[in-house]
């Protein structure tokens, strides 16, 4: 194995390094010379690593030996003594470069590279030293003592020692780096090719094949190598395989090869690309081409054999040759074609031969053109041998659709091969392989009639074709029987019969079968499949022979069948019915009889009671008798079917008919509202109806029904405002319900049955009641706010004071009128005032309430309202306040049953204030909720809810002259209400109501006070004002009625504030609603 070493030139990578060199030489250097201090002038070392690629300590250790160059000098004592550069190791010195002192000198010196082993390191140094021949007058050592370790430098002996350490690990070699060498084998030949560190691939014949050699790649630095790309350059037959290696970290194999294609020397490159510190490596190649001059041998011809008699026209000729020689084949001198002699073998199949003989000679030509001599000659014949054919079939005659095999046999011939094909006639009928000598087809395909059949033998390459003689066959039709049946052995006339010829035993007969009756032929019916089938219903009543011939076709016979049929008269089914089940005198009814099936003629003849009745004619299977004679009571009814000539008669079951005495039934309304039309609806069509009311009553004709019973319902009237209150009928068992609206009638014969529907207009009646209520009530509600005298009492601060008012107001009570419940008003200053005090308080809290009875000429009732505030002064000119007041009103009529109440509530602010001395400016604001209670007719009561708000606004003057005072007011005011709709106890809707009224009222007021005993103070007074009524309800709205109002008073104020009051007043004068007459009783006592 020859190793190259392989890398770029020395000084290239010394300059690469150069930098670490230099730095690490004047390191060196200075450590030299500062270990050296002492002994300057005997001697100095310097020493440098040496770029060998071998690395001795450190990770990256990879040798053993290592090489330090080195340079010292050092004072001697004269020519012959020496200095040496040493290697301390433990116990023992190696010297490794000595320089003598020449002649005439004092001064050793030398140069030189140092070895270095890994056996000589202290870790990772080597310790250099300088060893003189001479005695150390220093320290009286001999000669060539060495130090006794390494920290013991001889160097602070006198100075005769020189000693350094390197550090191994530091050597540039010991740095990471990537290196490769080639590596291949082989000796390098002589001759013109020869090239240094090349690589020879020597003679190699042209066209034979390549030589290929192995090359390797090692990776020698410290980390793996990428190879990236291998390459051969120049020179025509060399390649290289991988084209890279990528990565390798130990080796990596490549194969360079050589094939010449032509003859002399060829040269190239082989150049490899890596990272490897050493560059890229290029080798030089070269190889000699050797061109072939030698003919190949002579073919031979294996097959045929020389002499042979073949059979086949187109044989294959078969030898040897010279391995991938082309081989030329000459047959009957004339060329034939090529074949390739691969692996040394070769075949050709030639072009169809002639029968006879023939002569065949080949001859071979290698890569380089070299052409053998011709093959020696070989002859055979072709040729093929005659055959004969016996044909014979199974049976000489067949029936159509039979099996009839035909078996060819061969005779002569040599093992035959190929296939018989049979004829009828110039027809083919199928072609069958050989087996052995013999060829059978079997056919059922044959036609009707005869048949001249041949076998035809097609030959093969070593036999001859042949034809066999005529064989003579015939095939008849087929033998058919025809089947009848009939869908049933009887029918009626009229009904369809169906009649199913089959034809047994045929092969997919074709053609028609004729039916007949006797001798009449019925039709004619192609044939589907096996059948035909014939349905009539024609045939007249009695009995019939049925007879079918089936008329044959090419393939099957002809064939007859029979069956006898009888035809009987249509059964009938007769029914009766009637136009009504029962009648009344005089009323036409008819009977309708029905004959089925609807074919059958003739007549019917009806009897009633069992008298028979003129026939009547049938149409369509249907007669009608209608008469109006019948009596009254209860009838037999029968109707006879007498027949025709294909239809026997029938007779109905019996039909019970009743002739019912006739009675009335008048429906009659009643109404309390306006007039309108009110249906009726009924299952029976007469009491379908409607009846129109006049002056709220009206009523329906007498309507004429028989006796029985009947139903008849009103209908739902709510929706134009009307509610049934009322339903009855003139007798005792008819029953009448109210909820459904429905009277249930059971009328008897002669009977006239009148039945009352009571209707009211509930949705008027309650609309018009609740307003006129919410009218009231607004009125009523505006004439009694809470006492604004009182307001202004309180700006003047005017209160009658001492005692207690609820003892002095029980001491006056028996002086009340009896018969209502008081008012009662109370306040915080009134208790002020109990303890003495004549001034109002700034707060005030205040109780009032009132019990009125009024009769408007119409409705009477009651009003009641129940007061509570609180007030705050806070100006001795402006009063702030806020109240709660509930109030009830009942009214009804002792002339109508018709009650209607409520309660409801209020809730706001007011203010009071002092315009100037006499004049005050009052206003309220409230608004709340009401409940009320509805009875129109005195029968259910509703219940409905209402929301509601007040605004008022009053300016009252006070001039007093002594005892009297004159009040003259302006007031404004106005109530609004709006109730929630709602559905009353009759169903019908009740829509919202918004009902308000506004007053504008103006007058005067006149009273007098005077002091009677106890420290009484009764004053009397007279208000008089002009009213005039706002209204907004459904039926009004703008300016109403234009009255007057005069009203009464007599306040009796007792000691400590409380008051007892008592009112009545005149409303309505002047007006166009007439007048309203109404007392009040009125308590306030303050708190």
């Amino acid at each position: 194995m020859l190793v190259d070493h392989i890398r770029r030139p020395a000084p290239p990578r010394s300059l690469k390094n150069a930098g670490l060199v230099l730095i690490l030489a004047a390191l060196v250097l200075i450590q030299g010379v500062s270990q050296a201090a002492a002994a300057v002038s005997n001697g100095s070392l310097i020493w440098s690593y040496v770029g060998d690629d071998l690395c001795v300590a450190g990770p990256y250790k990879n040798s053993d030996v290592a090489v330090v160059h080195t340079s010292f000098s050092a004072t001697t004592g004269g020519p012959g003594e020496t200095v040496s550069v040493s290697i301390w190791t433990s116990g023992y010195n190696r010297n490794q470069l000595t320089a003598t002192t020449p002649a005439g000198s004092t001064i050793a010196s030398a140069s030189g590279d140092v070895t270095v082993r890994s056996a000589y390191l202290v870790g990772n140094a080597t310790y250099l030293y300088l060893r003189s021949s001479f005695i150390d007058a220093g320290d009286g050592r001999g000669d060539y003592t060495p130090p006794l370790s390494p920290p013991d430098a001889p160097a602070g002996n006198g100075g005769n020692y020189h000693q350094t350490a390197v550090d191994m690990s530091q050597d540039p070699d010991c740095i990471p780096r990537p290196d490769v060498q080639l590596e291949y084998s082989g000796a390098v030949s002589s001759g013109a090719a020869t090239v240094l560190n090349g690589r020879d691939f020597g003679d190699v014949q042209v066209d034979a094949g390549s030589v290929a050699h192995t090359f390797t790649l090692r990776s020698i630095g410290i980390s793996s190598v990428n190879v990236s790309a291998i390459t051969v350059t120049a020179g025509s037959g060399f390649s290289v395989s991988p084209a890279s290696l990528g990565a390798i970290s130990a080796t990596g194999d490549f194969t360079v090869s050589f094939d010449p294609s032509s003859g002399g020397i060829v040269t190239a490159q082989l150049d490899i690309v890596s990272d490897a510190v050493s560059g890229p490596i290029s080798v030089p190649l070269a190889g000699n081409g050797l061109a072939d001059t030698t003919a190949p041998a002579a073919p031979v011809i294996t097959a045929p054999a020389n002499g042979a008699i073949i059979h086949d026209s187109t044989p294959t000729i078969s030898g040897t040759a010279e391995a991938n020689a082309t081989v030329t084949l000459t047959i009957d001198g004339v060329p034939a074609g090529n074949a390739t002699a691969a692996g040394g073998a070769w075949a050709f199949a030639s072009a169809l031969l002639a029968d006879g003989p023939h002569r065949v000679t080949a001859t071979a030509t290698d890569a380089a053109s070299n052409v053998s001599p011709a093959s020696a000659e070989t002859v055979f014949t072709v040729g093929q041998v005659s055959t004969t054919v016996s044909l014979a079939a199974s049976v000489p005659t067949s029936t159509l659709g039979q099996a009839v095999l035909f078996t060819a046999t061969l005779s002569g011939g040599v093992a035959p091969t190929g296939s018989v094909e049979f004829f009828d006639g110039a027809t083919s009928l199928g072609s069958v392989p050989l087996s052995g000598v013999e060829a059978s087809l079997s056919l059922s395909t044959l036609g009707v009639g005869p048949h001249s059949i041949t076998a035809v033998y097609s030959g093969d390459t070593d036999n001859a074709s042949s034809t066999s003689g005529i064989v003579a066959h015939s095939v008849d039709q087929i033998v058919t029987t025809l089947t009848l049946a009939a869908s049933g052995p009887t029918s009626t006339a009229g009904e369809s019969v169906s009649f199913t010829a089959t034809v047994v035993g045929a092969a997919a007969p074709t053609g028609s079968v004729e039916f007949f009756d006797g001798p009449t032929s019925l039709g004619s019916v192609p044939l589907s499949g096996v059948e035909a089938l014939l349905t009539l219903s024609t045939l007249g009543v009695g009995p019939h022979a049925i007879s079918a011939t089936y008329s044959g076709d090419i393939n099957n016979a002809p064939s007859t069948g029979a069956i006898a049929h009888s035809v009987g008269q249509i059964v009938t089914t007769a029914t009766l019915a009637v136009s009504s089940p029962s009648s009344t005198p005089g009323q036409a009814v008819t009977f309708t009889a029905t004959v089925l099936p609807a074919t059958a003629s003739g007549t019917v003849t009806f009897l009633i009671d069992g008298t028979a009745q003129p026939p009547s004619a049938m149409s369509g299977g249907v007669a009608t008798l209608t008469t109006s004679l019948l009596d009254a009571g209860s009838h037999e009814i029968l109707a006879r079917y007498d027949g025709d000539t294909r239809h026997a008669g029938s007779m109905t079951p019996t039909l019970a008919h009743t002739v019912i005495a006739l009675g009335s039934v008048t429906i009659r309304q009643e109404t309390d509202g306006m007039d309108a039309v009110f249906g009726f609806s009924s299952a029976t069509s007469g009491l379908n109806l409607s009846v129109a009311t006049s002056g709220g009553r009206g009523a329906s004709a007498a309507i004429s029904l028989a006796a029985g019973t009947y139903s008849v319902t009103g209908d739902d009237m709510s929706g134009a405002g009307f509610g049934l209150t009322g339903l009855a009928c003139s007798d005792g068992d008819s029953i009448a319900d109210i909820a459904s609206r429905t009277a249930s009638i059971v009328l008897d014969a002669g009977e006239a049955l009148i039945c009352t529907f009571t209707s009211v207009q509930s949705g008027e009646k309650t609309s018009r009641l609740i307003e006129d209520f919410l009218i009231t009530r607004a009125d009523l509600i505006l004439a009694n706010q809470p006492d604004v005298q009182r307001r202004i009492d309180r700006l003047n601060g005017a209160t009658p004071s001492g005692g207690n008012p609820v003892s002095a107001l029980m001491n006056y009570l028996p002086g009340v009128v009896q018969g209502g419940p008081l008012t009662v008003s109370t306040s915080l200053g009134a208790i002020e005032r109990l303890a003495g005090n004549e001034a109002s308080g700034q707060f005030d809290m205040w109780l009032e309430g009132t019990f009125a009875l009024f009769d408007a000429g119409g409705p009477d009732g009651t009003f009641n309202t129940a007061s509570f505030g609180a007030d705050y002064l806070v100006t001795p000119d402006l009063l702030i306040g806020g109240f709660v007041q509930v109030d009830h009103l009942s009214q009804s009529s002792s002339l109508d049953p018709a009650t209607i109440s409520g309660t409801g509530w209020l809730a706001g602010p007011y203010a009071t204030a002092r315009l100037n001395e006499s004049l005050y400016l009052d206003i309220l604001a409230a608004a709340g909720t009401s409940s009320n209670l509805v009875s129109p007719y005195g029968t259910y009561e509703d219940g409905f809810d209402a929301t509601r708000w007040l605004l008022s606004a009053s300016l009252q003057g006070q001039w007093q002259w002594a005892n009297w005072t004159f009040s003259p007011r302006a007031r404004v005011s106005y109530f609004e209400e709006t109730t929630k709709a709602y559905t009353d106890s009759l169903g019908v809707g009740i829509a919202s109501i918004t009902a308000g009224l506004g007053q504008i009222a103006v007058g005067p007021a006149i009273s007098y006070r005077y002091a009677a005993a106890g420290n009484v103070v009764i004053d009397t007074g007279l208000r008089l004002e002009a009213i005039a009524d706002i209204l907004r309800t459904p039926t009004a709205s703008g300016f109403g009625d234009i009255h007057a109002r005069i009203e009464g008073t007599i306040d009796l104020s007792l000691p400590g504030g409380a008051k007892l009051g008592l009112s009545s007043a005149l409303d309505g004068i002047g007006g166009d609603t007439g007048t309203v007459t109404s007392a009040k009783i009125k308590v306030r006592l303050p708190f």
